[in-house]
Formats: C-alpha cells, sequence, structure tokens
C-alpha cells in the first residue's frame, strides 16, 4: 500500500476541490433554464437534479479512487465539523427558528458536503440543536 506523504494529499486534495468546483458551475450554468419560468415545471426539476446527482457521483468517486480521505475515522470527522466555519448568520439562522416555539416545520440542510455526521458536529458545536 503506497501511502501518500502530506504535501502530496494537500496537492491532491486542492486539485480535486479545484475541479469540483469548476465542474460544478458548469454543471449548474447547465441546468439553470435559460428563460424565467412563468410556473412550477416538475419535469425539468427532476432532469436537473438527476444530473446534479451524475456530477456528484461523479466527483465523489474521484474523491474515493484518489485515496485522500483514506484512514480518516468518524472522530476524526467530527472534529473537523467542530471547527467549520460556516456563512456569516447561518448558524444564527438556525438558532431563530430553533427558538421560535410557534413554528412547526421540518428543518433539512443541503449542502455539496456530503457527510451529514460533518455538518451535523458543525450545528451541534455551537448548540443550535439536538440531533439523533
Amino acid at each position: 500500500m503506497v501511502r501518500l506523504s502530506s504535501s502530496d494529499l494537500r496537492n491532491t486534495w486542492g486539485f480535486l476541490s479545484k475541479q469540483y468546483t469548476e465542474e460544478y458551475e458548469q454543471c449548474i450554468e447547465r441546468i439553470m433554464p435559460a428563460n424565467k419560468l412563468d410556473n412550477f415545471d416538475y419535469k425539468e426539476l427532476s432532469t436537473a437534479l438527476e444530473q446534479l446527482s451524475k456530477f456528484e457521483n461523479t466527483a465523489n468517486n474521484r474523491v474515493i479512487e484518489s485515496g485522500v480521505l483514506k484512514g480518516i475515522n468518524l472522530e476524526d470527522i467530527k472534529r473537523a465539523g467542530e471547527r467549520l466555519i460556516l456563512q456569516d448568520g447561518c448558524r444564527n439562522f438556525f438558532r431563530e427558528i430553533v427558538k421560535n416555539e410557534n413554528l412547526n416545520a421540518n428543518v433539512h440542510v443541503l449542502s455539496y458536503c456530503w457527510c451529514g455526521d460533518l455538518i451535523r458536529s458543525a450545528f451541534s458545536s455551537g448548540c443550535i440543536w439536538q440531533h439523533d
């Protein structure tokens, strides 16, 4: 088994991140309708989500094949989540939702970060909500 140096890991991760960002932007440009829609088009949304899903699977497979995350365990992921820097206002937005007793809503987080444990850890470190 070949173990990559930390420099090689950093370079590989940098390359994968740059490639992901560029291809993600291209994918979004392709799936966005050329003109503003007058009404909701379920078929168009479904097609767009399928294309996005294919893109995500390809990108995830690249990361798996690269081996840059090999050997990372769940505790490492949770520690990384605790140190995530969220966009301005994100924590406060969710904190207000949780505090509002009159609001009966299920909240779901969409993120290009596919790791649920990382996301849950990021939010729980700020005492925003409790999770299962």
